[in-house]
């Protein structure tokens, strides 16, 4: 059976309605009875049953799973076990090695909580007579009854019987509904509203055929969805399950038609889309189709009834009155409605993919709010749930949402020679999604105020457990001048750091004089209108000064090092020194460079100019370095040979002189003042203002002025930029490298680098790779083609083709173009399998690759690489460009596909998408799961104490009380506890290191690996002396074996590579899962010695609450509250701090926070290889300055032995460090001590939570009224949980990178979209209406229509009707609003926002919204016009920016003009000036203002719903013709013609505005203002309703 994870589980004994009870036993035989254990889950009954069908041990093994499953009262689950376990690959439970004896409850029908269950099979009796109301785990819950969370295994029909028995065309009759509605009992649940295709509830009209509708089977998993208050309706369902369904449905189901022979196959596809499992009750035996492949979604089933036909209902939990009344009656039918024309173009995007970002942070900021009222509520009830504890459920899923912001993930590196396009590239996609300058000022604006946000910047940099300053720390030290110490910073003058060793400086970047700002903001419209205009004009803009990272002219290079790029809230810079220990170095590097030439020269430097050719250049460039670093000389030129033979000869003149002018070591190398002064702060950040456009021109200044300053680059080590750009958010990096075709060393090293740390490496070509040498050499030398065979998957070639010619959209869909594209590829892979050969031989030979590919796999290899042309430019023009996108639909949509960069932008982001899916998952699975077991854990055990009528014992109350405060027993209770885990830890502690780290070092694996290794020592080194003996001249000789112990090298030399030599393939060839299988081991140990510890104070307190006399009653009560307490607190808490947290508290790495454990551990042992290598050789490198070659190469053999023991140490120190650092940290949760809850340790949390569950469950049993308001607690976690899941099932399949680039480019013109909404937004100071809608219930003849486009956009009744239309409404109580004076005349509006804005707001709020005061008490009928027609013409610029906004897309805009008849330019224009507007206007006000409208058509008997939510309640207005601008002019569209009036329909007696009369005269039209009147919106209400649903109108 298959048990359902539920808020308020209800115990057996309930008497649930229709469940059976348990079969008696029957006999079986001896031979199954010893062949199958208990742990299996088959009990009597199922042993019964089998041994009839198989009559010996030999039958039973020979049946399949299938066989066994057919079996009667044998399910799938209860088969699949039988199967695994005769087939051996199921084993009996076992925790760190030892078995586990489980235990069932008999009360709460469920096995009992691993740590109270009996250690050895000894003492299972005893332990069974101190829990009478237990027994031994038996198979029982695959015997249980029928529930409505649980199927029993003989009740779940197979998807082979439900499709030959159901899937095929059948008729519903009243028979086989009777049937399931008996099943339906039977399960405690209630059949709802049957839906019919073949008979729909209400026609469609004839515009919409048969075949185009939602279909019965959605409306009633909609309907089934109900409960959890999904925002899913039939529609979306529908198309949601299509996209999961296979190809050749989708089409139909869309159309809202099922092929019932395919019905298994689309509820599959329900059962993905919903990311819930889904339940469907048929007329049969087995009953119920259960639709469930992920065992462990802990998700609450949607079920429905499957009448036959196409008939289908949704089905409801009756759950009987107990404890609390938990049924209410069913929601009411959802008729099948076609879909709205109108709704089709607006929720265009919910039939693409949701994004992951917006979806995921508007979900997990839903759930954050949830959680917040939820506490507030505890708190009123001085309840506390440890919701914000530190282990709490709100921190987790906090955390969780910062790390999809702030992640360090995967680096996607561009590599490629100087001017092929790579930073402009980069600078495009970040472009590309992008915010836009309002959202990004506000954003900067709240997070300066946010005292938690540390910027990004920090973040990465800083130490862990350093306290960081937040952004207001920082703009708070700005604001005073003298000196300031605080917790974070130290603040002197100008200058700002924080605290600690690792001391970061910051500077906030200073907003620019009024004439500069200017100047910045005209080079921005530059940028942007050339971006727009390069799609007409093709002339290719310079994007040098105006990117965060500078751009080259295609011919020389800007990039000097790696600048990495990553997400950040807002723009940063950060800009690392190297120290003056690595600058000496480097500067030391020419004088050996000197001495081994004139070492070779006998001191002769005349003879320098027979040096080989690249011995000469090295000297040259090391010598213009040193005197940088020395002397601070700018060099207009490179220095020539003479001047390094100069300095020669001064050093061999001071030798005669016996004085010494060559520094004898890094040591004694002197730098210059000004590179002194430069690297005094080895680590700047720098803030940005806020305004995308200043700080992008800003840092761009920057960068390029240390760029350019000789002595500026040279200090610097790294630059990396943080900026707010959609491409980026989850993690992803990107790192801009120098050309690989740089002479320079320094940039070659920072390219090697980056291609060693990116987790995709982008290799950019102007050409193929067969007409490009110059890029294969850098490939080669930066390890890009080791990187190709190794990691495969893992290298991209990318051709930017706008770099040679101009591509036209024209030529980019052309032939031709698609022919160079071929070209390209062809050879570009021709020549990638010719160097891949000839890279895989030398690996193979230098002992980096385990093993030589042969051909074949060398050519998969190259055929899984993927290859591409791209288009950045001519992409983001057309995408700026929306008018000419508009215009030319078509090529926009092939631009779009062709340029390649959603396919690229999508690339990036799928590189660390998995993960937050994955931790999605355990949010919506394990975290809130386990949060609804701890607030209706009280629920359950007052439920249980009633079900066998006793009372709470009166002194374990009071003794609870007690406890639950900080007196002395408690403090005594808790202090006793820490001292018992504590006496417990220590075993732990030394077997953490002496058992599993030493078992590890000593393992067969790790003996066998190093045996392998100095093995083949011998040949591979050989291999390398070869090499370097190849070399003509000793100086060459010792300079080429220098360079292998280079520390800068790090030992891995191309060609000659230490770590190879010694240790064999360069990926360590070591699996690390046993130590982590090995810790976990102890861990659980050290868990179950904790919990121990935790039962054992506890139990000791409750008998001093006991009762004398008989207990028994009492005892039971104690055991049932205890096993609880240990079911969702005890064990829950420390079984996640006992594992995963275990290894990633207080830790920013991704491997940790993601639970990848043993690759963690095996870049740990790659790490120490470098620091064994770098301890006993590396480290020589000084003192073998002056050593001969034989002697280096005989040092660098004889001590590759002592580095491999030395490797061995190092990663047992550094392991164990780690571990005893985490080993720490656990201990200091476990036992700290505090005053405040935040403060305090989780066994002191744990043992205060038993004490309040006591009261809690004291407070549910005795009051109902708490019971009730904590059961809809409960239903609104369990809500959210139901949403994350939906969500999750939804995103989890979205790894196509063309969709995920989509999705980065829609959350960028969304942002892009809103900036002129904003503009309009911030002239409006009106929230939600403060008049009330009216609910009456209407009982007139009026036909009722959702309203349509097509259909009901220019609706209009008759002005001649309306006198009889009011009167017809007076028997609801409704008239039309009347004017003021004693013959008061119905009042009209000549505009539908006028109308709006007097129906909806209070006179008050229209005249503070257009800034007008009042003269003296009450504003006069002037000032009122004045406000109505200022506000209402605000509303009208809303509303044209909204609808541009919506309708920018160019299919949609062509959808849009072909119903409205008029180009969306004409319309939004004819808005902004007289025009009186239409029913759409007042559609669009309904979804921002989040109203409901009903529009009334005199004459006609029709009424026109317009909804924004579920409610009923609704604004009401009549609209009819206007008798006095009638225009007959055939010339004019129907838009310019449609002249109607607007009436107000009011609940009787109320008038609105009877001292003003505004029908007499039009409502003037101003001009309305580009950007509004940025007028600053009043505070929002903090009321519990306002959060649920705050009216938003920018959305």
């Amino acid at each position: 059976g298959v048990k359902m994870e539920t808020p308020t589980k209800k115990p057996k004994s309930m008497g649930t309605p229709g469940s059976s009870s348990k079969t008696a036993p029957l006999p079986s035989p001896q031979w199954i009875n010893k062949l199958l254990p208990k742990w299996v889950g088959c009990g009597s009954v199922k042993r019964y049953q089998l041994a009839s069908k198989f009559p010996n041990e030999v039958a039973l093994r020979g049946a399949s799973q299938q066989q066994l499953s057919e079996v009667e009262k044998i399910g799938p689950v209860v088969a699949g076990k039988v199967h695994g376990f005769l087939a051996g690959t199921l084993t009996e439970p076992v925790c760190a090695g030892k078995r586990i004896f489980e235990m069932w409850n008999t009360l709460t029908k469920q096995k009992c909580p691993r740590g109270s269950l009996p250690k050895s099979e000894d003492a299972i009796q005893k332990w069974l007579v101190e829990h009478p109301h237990c027994e031994e785990y038996n198979g029982q819950d695959q015997e249980q009854g029928r529930s409505f969370d649980y199927v029993p295994d003989d009740d779940q029909l197979s998807r082979e019987r439900f499709e030959s028995n159901f899937c095929s065309p059948s008729v519903a009759s009243a028979q086989r509904q009777a049937q399931v509605t008996h099943t339906a009992e039977a399960y405690a649940l209630k059949i709802g509203p049957i839906y019919d295709d073949d008979h729909p509830v209400t026609t469609r009209d004839d515009d919409h055929p048969e075949d185009e509708h939602v279909g019965a089977l959605f409306h009633a998993l909609s309907h089934a969805n109900v409960d959890n208050d999904s925002d899913l309706d039939a529609r979306a369902v529908q198309e949601l399950v299509a996209n999961e369904a296979p190809s050749a449905l989708q089409e139909h189901l869309l159309r809202g038609h099922i092929d019932i022979l395919h019905l298994a196959d689309v509820l599959d596809a329900a059962h993905c889309a919903l990311g819930r499992p889904l339940w469907v009750v048929v007329d049969s035996e087995p009953a119920v189709y259960l639709v469930m492949k992920d065992d462990t979604l802990r998700a609450d089933p949607v079920r429905i009834a499957y009448l036959g036909g196409r008939q289908f209902a949704p089905l409801f939990v009756n759950k009987p009155d107990g404890l609390i009344a938990l049924f209410d009656e069913l929601p009411a039918p959802l008729p099948l409605m076609p879909k709205s024309s109108c709704e089709d173009i607006l929720e265009e995007g919910s039939k693409q993919l949701p994004e992951l970002k917006g979806s995921l942070q508007a979900a997990l900021e839903t759930t954050l709010v949830c959680l917040d009222e939820i506490t507030e509520w505890s708190a009123k009830q001085s309840e506390d749930f440890g919701i914000d504890s530190e282990s709490g459920a709100r921190k987790k899923i906090n955390d969780f949402l910062q790390r999809v912001r702030t992640s360090d993930g995967l680096m996607g590196a561009f590599t490629g020679q100087n001017g092929v396009g790579k930073s402009t590239l980069i600078n495009l996609m970040m472009f590309n999604s992008g915010l836009d300058q309002q959202t990004a000022i506000e954003n900067y604006k709240n997070l300066s105020a946010d005292p938690h946000y540390v910027p990004e910047s920090i973040l990465f940099n800083s130490d862990d457990g350093e306290l960081l300053p937040s952004l207001e720390d920082i703009h708070d030290a700005t604001k005073v001048p003298q000196v300031i110490n605080t917790e974070t910073l130290d603040v002197e003058g100008t200058s700002m750091h924080t605290k600690g060793t690792n001391q970061i400086y910051f500077e906030l970047l200073k907003w620019p004089d009024r004439q500069r700002t200017e100047e910045l903001k005209k080079e921005s419209d530059l940028l942007l209108h050339s971006i727009r205009q390069y799609c007409t004009t093709m002339n290719f803009c310079n994007l040098q000064n105006v990117f965060m990272l500078p751009c080259g002219n295609c011919t020389g290079t800007t990039t000097v090092m790696g600048e990495e790029v990553r997400f950040g809230q807002i723009s940063q810079l950060v800009v690392e020194h190297f120290s003056i220990t690595e600058l000496k170095q480097q500067a030391f590097e020419f004088i050996k460079l000197l001495s081994s030439a004139m070492q070779e020269c006998t001191d002769e430097p005349n003879e320098f100019y027979g040096l080989p050719d690249l011995v000469q250049t090295e000297l040259r460039d090391a010598f213009k370095k040193y005197e940088q670093l020395t002397k601070g000389t700018i060099y207009e030129a490179d220095p020539s040979l003479e001047d390094v033979m100069d300095m020669a000869s001064e050093a061999v003149a001071s030798k005669e002189t016996n004085q010494t002018l060559l520094p004898e070591s890094s040591a004694n190398v002197q730098i210059c003042e000004q590179l002194l002064q430069l690297v005094s702060r080895p680590r700047t950040v720098y803030i940005g203002t806020g305004d995308p456009d200043i700080d992008r021109a800003l840092l761009a200044e920057l960068v390029a002025i240390k760029a350019k300053d000789q002595l500026q680059a040279l200090a610097i080590k790294t630059m990396q930029a943080f900026a707010p750009s959609a491409a980026l958010e989850g993690g992803t990096g990107l790192l801009d490298l120098p050309g690989n075709n740089t002479t320079s060393a320094t940039e070659r090293f920072h390219t090697q680098a980056g291609v060693e740390r990116a987790g995709v490496v982008f290799v950019v070509l102007k050409k193929s790779l067969q007409a490009d040498s110059g890029t294969v050499d850098g490939m080669r030398e930066c390890g890009v083609l080791k990187r190709a065979l190794t990691d495969q998957g893992t290298v991209v070639f990318l051709f930017n083709r706008e770099t040679q010619d101009s591509i036209t959209a024209e030529k980019l869909c052309s032939e031709e173009e698609r022919q160079i594209q071929k070209t390209l590829e062809s050879n570009t892979r021709r020549e990638l399998f010719k160097w891949l050969k000839q890279e895989n031989g030398k690996l193979s030979l230098s002992g980096e690759i385990p093993k030589k590919l042969t051909d074949a796999e060398i050519q998969a290899v190259v055929d899984k690489t993927e290859m591409r042309c791209i288009y950045p430019m001519l992409f983001t023009s057309w995408k700026f460009n929306a008018e000419h996108a508009i215009a030319y639909p078509e090529k926009a949509a092939e631009v779009a596909m062709k340029s390649n960069m959603y396919w690229l932008l999508g690339l990036l982001e799928k590189l660390n998408r998995d993960d937050i899916v994955t931790e999605l998952h355990h949010v919506a699975n394990s975290i809130l799961p386990a949060l609804i077991a701890k607030l209706s854990a009280s629920i359950t055990d007052a439920q249980l104490i009633h079900d066998v009528k006793a009372d709470m014992p009166v002194k374990l109350f009071e003794m609870a009380k007690r406890m639950s405060g900080r007196n002395q027993a408690f403090i005594f209770a808790r202090d006793r506890l820490h001292k018992e885990v504590q006496d417990r830890a220590l075993p732990f502690y030394k077997m953490i290191h002496e058992t599993a780290i030493e078992e590890f070092l000593t393992s067969d694996a790790v003996t066998a690996f190093l045996h392998h290794a100095a093995a083949d020592e011998e040949k591979r080194w050989t291999r390398i002396v070869r090499e370097l003996d190849k070399k003509t001249s000793n100086v060459e000789k010792v300079t080429e074996v220098l360079k292998v112990i280079n520390p800068e090298n790090k030992g891995k030399l191309p060609g000659r590579n230490l770590h190879t030599v010694i240790f064999g393939a360069d990926k360590l060839q070591l699996d690390f899962q046993p130590l982590v299988n090995k810790l976990d081991a102890i861990l659980q140990q050290f868990m179950d010695a904790v919990i121990g510890a935790a039962l054992k104070v506890i139990d000791d307190a409750i008998q001093q609450g006991s009762s004398q006399g008989d207990r028994t009653q009492e005892d039971l009560l104690l055991q049932l509250m205890r096993e609880t307490f240990q079911k969702v607190d005890l064990m829950p808490v420390l079984q996640a701090r006992f594992s995963t947290e275990f290894y990633s508290r207080k830790q920013q790495l991704q491997v940790l926070v993601h639970n990848r454990i043993g690759k963690f551990f095996h870049k740990m042992a790659s790490d120490a290889r470098l620091k064994a290598l770098h301890t006993i050789i590396l480290s020589s490198w000084d003192q073998a300055q002056n050593e001969p070659y034989d002697e280096i190469k005989s040092f660098i053999k004889n001590e590759m032995g002592a580095v491999r023991n030395e490797w061995k140490n190092q990663f047992r120190k550094d392991a164990s460090d780690f571990l005893t650092k985490q080993y720490t940290v656990l201990m200091n949760d476990l036992t700290s001590k505090g005053t405040k809850r935040q403060f305090q340790g989780l066994l002191e949390g744990l043992l205060r939570s038993f004490f309040a569950h006591v009261l809690q469950t004291e407070k549910a049993h005795s009051n109902s009224q708490y019971a009730e308001e904590l059961k809809d607690q409960v239903d609104t976690v369990a809500q959210q949980k139901n949403q994350l899941l939906s969500l999750w099932a939804m995103v989890r399949k979205q790894v196509e990178p063309e969709e995920l680039g989509k999705q980065a480019v829609r959350y960028f013109e969304r942002m892009r979209g809103q900036q002129a909404c904003q503009a309009a937004l911030q002239s409006i100071q009106l929230h939600k209406p403060d008049r009330n809608a009216i609910n009456t219930v209407l009982t007139t003849n009026y036909e009722h229509e959702k309203f349509t486009m097509k259909n009901h956009t220019h609706a209009v009744g008759e002005f001649d009707s309306i006198a009889s239309f009011n009167k017809s409404i007076l028997k609801c109580r409704l008239e039309i609003q009347r004017t003021a004076g004693t013959n008061a005349a119905l009042q009209h509006y000549k505009d539908v926002f006028s109308a709006v804005l007097v129906l909806c707001w209070s006179k008050l709020i229209i005249c503070t919204a257009a800034g007008i005061t009042r003269e003296g008490a009450n504003f006069t009928d002037a000032q009122f016009k004045e406000a109505v027609a200022t506000v209402a013409n605000k509303l009208r610029a809303l509303v044209a920016r909204h609808i541009e906004t919506q309708l920018d897309k160019a299919r949609n805009a062509q959808k849009w003009s072909a119903l409205m008849g008029i180009d969306m330019r004409t319309y939004t224009k004819l808005l902004e000036s007289d025009c009186c507007g239409d029913l759409f206007c007042l559609f669009w006000l309904a979804q921002k203002m989040t109203v409901n409208f009903r529009v009334w058509l005199p004459g006609k008997s029709k009424a026109i719903s317009i909804k924004s939510h579920k409610g009923s309640a609704a604004f009401n207005l009549a609209v009819t013709n206007n008798p006095e601008a009638m225009d007959v002019s055939t010339e004019r569209s129907l838009v310019e013609a449609h002249q109607v009036l607007f009436w107000p329909v009011v609940k009787r007696n109320n008038t609105l505005y009877r001292s003003a009369t505004l029908a007499t005269e039009a409502n003037e039209v101003h001009q309305i203002p580009a950007n509004g009147q940025c007028n600053k919106l009043p505070p929002k209400s903090k009321g519990k309703a306002d959060r649920k649903r705050p009216l938003d109108l920018s959305q």
